[in-house]
């Protein structure tokens, strides 16, 4: 098995995909009825995060009817659609996800805000789960950010995270589950900050995860993008390096199954400062089963 991202992605990559885009473009202005280019170039705009013009891409191939069936599920995830195909076991598969702009109430996310800013001496580096020896270590090598734990965050983002959960299993393609717990903590990423690729339900039975984004005053900072990769959902292997790059968007909030292999890329600041970085609520829906 390949071991995408190895490493957290650097910036050059992102400058690569970019160049690719630009010459796959040129191609197609003369080339414009090549199917194969145009499939190439929205997995590049994917890989990107212009899900938009990805989402256009893939349409277009599949209203042509020469679509491959993974072109279809693209075409409905990058879409905001439920998807529909079956998930073949061998292949890689991409990950649905259902992104909800605007996900606090302003209010809301100004209280969130406030209370982390008066308990900023409390985060601790985040430790990462070592299968091995079945516990939690601290290992900069695979994780690299701090946490915040305060009851106050359940009353401001577990009851809309509950709600949502009917409509997240079937753009998720999950079967219906009794909710045991919903966790929540706030992350923050710093200079230097990532998580490589990874799997969240190896540590509970943990069905959904998410993550709610925000930053203080101005944003200073590039990086912190969620990369989802396709996996094989019969083995849980991501088989290749293809993925959907989600880009930061303040109080966007990215809902996934949490047996989907997923990174957070790493944040560059451009200017320091006690509040700078990339910030979030991350969770994740457990289920009463497990």
């Amino acid at each position: 098995m390949r071991n995408p991202l190895a490493r957290p992605e650097s910036l050059a990559h992102v400058l690569f995909l970019r160049q690719a885009a630009s010459a796959l473009e040129d191609r197609l202005r003369e080339q414009p009825d090549n199917l194969v280019l145009r499939e190439r170039l929205g997995q590049t705009y994917r890989g990107l995060g212009e899900i938009d013009k990805a989402g256009r891409l893939f349409t277009d191939l599949v209203e042509s009817d020469r679509a491959s069936a993974r072109v279809r599920e693209l075409s409905k995830i990058l879409t905001g659609h439920i998807p529909d195909e079956p998930m073949p076991g061998g292949a890689a598969w991409p990950a649905p996800f259902y992104k909800m702009d605007e996900f606090l109430a302003p209010g809301v996310i100004e209280s969130l805000m406030a209370e982390v800013d008066t308990r900023h001496d409390d985060f601790a580096d985040i430790p990462v789960y070592e299968a091995k020896h079945g516990d939690n270590v601290l290992d900069s090598s695979v994780r690299k950010g701090t946490s915040l734990l305060f009851d106050a965050l359940n009353d401001l983002a577990k009851a809309k995270v509950v709600a949502l959960v009917p409509t997240l299993t079937r753009h998720l393609r999950l079967p219906d589950f009794a909710i045991r717990e919903v966790e929540l903590k706030v992350t923050r990423h710093a200079d230097g900050g990532y998580f490589k690729v990874h799997r969240d339900d190896t540590v509970s039975a943990r069905r959904i995860s998410f993550g709610c984004y925000f930053h203080f005053g101005e944003r200073r900072f590039e990086g912190g993008d969620l990369l989802l990769f396709d996996t094989d959902y019969a083995r849980f292997e991501p088989v290749s390096y293809d993925y959907t790059r989600l880009c930061y968007r303040f109080n966007t909030a990215i809902f996934f199954r949490s047996d989907c292999y997923h990174a957070a890329t790493e944040v560059k600041l451009l200017a320091h400062g006690p509040r700078a970085g990339r910030y979030a609520i991350i969770g994740h829906v457990r289920a009463e089963s497990d």
